[in-house]
């Protein structure tokens, strides 16, 4: 029998907007339109994309008009059918200097998202965190609430389905982006997690590389 999807998604990081229009909001736009164009060529089999997941860095600094020229692409080339999973990572913070929680209640008010996402896409768990720590200034890693809310989610993946693979979203230290693959902070020890990984700023940066598609 011949290979059948049933789920689709692309993921890319560090697209870096920044306040005027640059070539990174057309690259968004073509990374958009893309992976829609290569799932609706299989109409065969599943031709929908069930989500777009941006793994932090998707403005340079974290201004109102980049999330907003974020939204405004999202909205002019994202089906509605689409899924959308957002984190923020160091650079979407770079503009706020009252800390995390401004961003926070930025990105809730414009793309209604939260910093903590955890959803089922065609039975498959989505698990993603934008990084920072509430109890301090610091724009990267995870606190000890963003830890129990990811170990509380992937038992519920793992409850879910045992052996079905999950997916796990945030951006990690050492400027990595990493997809599918907490092995480190005390968030190892779930082998049915997705073993996806990369640093998508190079695949963004270079058009003639194919963003990820799964």
């Amino acid at each position: 029998m011949a290979f059948q999807p049933v789920l689709r998604f692309a993921a890319l990081s560090d697209i870096h907007l920044k306040d005027t229009p640059t070539v990174e909001r057309t690259r968004l736009a073509q990374a958009i339109d893309t992976a829609v164009a290569l799932c609706a060529g299989d109409a065969a089999f599943h031709p929908v994309l069930d989500a777009f997941c941006v793994v932090g860095d998707f403005a340079n600094r974290g201004t109102e008009t980049q999330f907003q020229a974020m939204k405004d692409i999202l909205d002019a080339h994202l089906p509605a059918e689409t899924k959308l999973i957002l984190t923020c990572a160091g650079h979407d913070y770079r503009f706020s200097i009252e800390g995390i929680q401004p961003v926070r209640t930025r990105v809730a008010e414009i793309f209604g998202i939260p910093h903590n996402i955890h959803t089922v896409i065609n039975g498959y768990h989505f698990i993603a965190m934008s990084t920072g720590r509430s109890n301090t200034a610091r724009f990267d890693g995870f606190d000890e609430e963003k830890r129990a809310f990811y170990r509380h989610a992937i038992a519920e993946a793992e409850a879910d389905h045992p052996t079905r693979p999950s997916f796990p979203a945030s951006a990690s230290g050492k400027n990595l982006l990493w997809f599918g693959k907490m092995g480190y902070g005390g968030f190892a020890g779930h082998p049915e997690r997705a073993s996806q990984t990369g640093d998508f700023f190079w695949t963004f940066a270079r058009p003639d590389q194919q963003s990820p598609l799964h």
